[in-house]
């Protein structure tokens, strides 16, 4: 496993308009803080209250008074807590680090890839011409292209701005593909017998990324969780019906609930 990253993005107005913090005591408050910190160094938390008191530095006594108000706050995982903000916030910086890992290869490239030059001799002017290799003599030094400009229009091409319009489109879209997983979760439970689904967000999420990029409509991404959770479809039977192979039968199910709409609206015209 990857270090995680040293912070994490805190949202004041967010955190004291949540349900559960304001209803929390001072002292709730200081051992939801501190867990939030253990939990965003470690990725979870042990689900051992013993254990989580000595983390917070309470008694055992104490600790039984505090715990119930800040448990609901995180989700079981096996025998692991985790938290869906920190998941969220973990998995945005995952993107940010390869997006900015993509525009340095990009950078990269485009140095190695662009033309190499030549430094003509001085002219009687005593001004240096630098031309690409190649390149007539005696053209005018407006008409050259030069390795920064290239470097600029390479960059340009692999990197996405980042204005404030496009970081708020990644944001909504990062907000509903978390909410998609755990929707997912809770389908899953509904509809596969009381089984339990655990997310994982370090694998799933950037499958969340891509079908709520594809489907804006996330009531019917609901239909199609639904649709693959509960088909009798032969290869979806035989597996796990995880988040995993929603993903890769979303379209499948999309073109059975069109078919299915289609003979709806036939049957009512």
């Amino acid at each position: 496993m990857s270090e995680p990253a040293p912070a994490f993005q805190f949202y004041p107005k967010d955190f004291l308009s949540d349900g559960n913090v304001a209803g929390m005591s001072l002292a709730e408050r200081g051992a939801y803080i501190t867990l939030l910190c253990i939990c965003w160094r470690e990725c979870s938390l042990p689900d051992d209250a013993t254990r989580l008191a000595r983390m917070v530095g309470a008694t055992p006594k104490e600790f039984n008074k505090i715990w119930p108000a800040v448990r609901v706050c995180f989700t079981q995982q096996g025998d692991r807590l985790t938290h869906r903000r920190l998941d969220l916030e973990r998995a945005k910086q995952d993107i940010y680090r390869k997006r900015q890992s993509n525009a340095g290869r990009a950078s990269a490239e485009a140095r190695l890839n662009q033309t190499p030059t030549m430094v003509q001799p001085r002219s009687n002017h005593g001004s240096t011409v630098v031309q690409p290799e190649g390149q007539p003599t005696g053209q005018p030094k407006s008409s050259l292209r030069s390795p920064v400009s290239d470097l600029l229009s390479a960059r340009s091409v692999h990197t996405r701005p980042t204005s404030f319009e496009s970081q708020q489109e990644d944001q909504a879209l990062m907000n509903r593909a978390g909410d998609l997983l755990n929707r997912y979760a809770e389908l899953f439970y509904e509809h596969r017998k009381g089984a339990r689904y655990h997310n994982r967000m370090h694998i799933d999420f950037d499958k969340a990324l891509g079908l709520v990029r594809t489907w804006e409509d996330d009531k019917r991404l609901e239909k199609l969780a639904v649709i693959v959770l509960t088909t009798d479809d032969e290869w979806i039977a035989r597996s796990d019906r995880g988040f995993g192979v929603f993903a890769s039968r979303a379209s499948w199910a999309d073109d059975r609930l069109s078919a299915w709409e289609a003979e709806q609206k036939a049957k009512t015209s």
